[in-house]
């Protein structure tokens, strides 16, 4: 395989390929072959799998990327320590869903606060989102963070829009690329982009100028 710096890049054509688990969008379908950590709660508790599903993944794959981590951690996880550490990070579940997780007091009281006594490898305390972006900044101080305040408050509103737990009031992907630092990171590609094309024509045009310039 061949691994190319994506500074050497300026014209690059993406496949997007291997479609064997996919189907179309008008199709039922509550089961998805997803990985664990990745997977949108509607699929744990047997709803309909949809675009907004693969917005969730998204959305967790984004700050895996980011973070250089998953989102929603575990050593060797199952689905119920995933839906624990969603509750952890984003809040409790709708009702429905709470009460139809049968396996929910390894985790949790009757009155649905952490249960301390808890045999699972799990850390009976919420470590909520803004908490776990922290480790996202990269750095010793503000002045060294990778990530500046701004950039992490507007990270955090996509990715609380695109994880919500509500199939129906998630972001959209049209609504995601309108948010504020996907904006931002779109123009600034487009900057590298074109800086990219014309260090690309420079090399091309200085190769033919040193061959004009070569004795014959």
């Amino acid at each position: 395989m061949i691994f190319q710096s994506s500074e050497d890049i300026a014209h690059a054509q993406i496949l997007i390929s291997d479609f064997g688990e996919s189907f179309f969008d008008n199709e039922e379908r509550n089961e998805l072959h997803t990985p664990i950590l990745l997977t949108a709660p509607e699929i744990f508790f047997h709803e309909r799998a949809s675009q907004a599903s693969d917005v969730w993944t998204l959305a967790c794959t984004l700050y895996e990327i980011l973070g250089e981590r998953p989102l929603f951690e575990g050593f060797m996880p199952d689905q119920d320590h995933v839906i624990a550490e969603m509750v952890s990070t984003l809040g409790h579940l709708p009702k429905r869903w709470w009460d139809s997780w049968r396996n929910k007091k390894d985790f949790f009281l009757e009155d649905g606060s952490w249960r301390l006594d808890t045999e699972r490898c799990h850390a009976p305390y919420c470590r909520p989102l803004h908490e776990r972006l922290r480790i996202m900044e990269r750095g010793e101080d503000p002045m060294t963070c990778e990530f500046g305040p701004e950039e992490m408050t507007s990270l955090e509103k996509l990715l609380r829009a695109m994880l919500t737990y509500e199939p129906s009031g998630r972001a959209t992907i049209r609504a995601a690329l309108g948010y504020k630092i996907c904006l931002a990171c779109r123009q600034k590609a487009h900057r590298q982009r074109l800086c990219r094309r014309l260090l690309a024509t420079a090399t091309h045009r200085r190769r033919e100028y040193k061959l004009l310039l070569r004795p014959s």
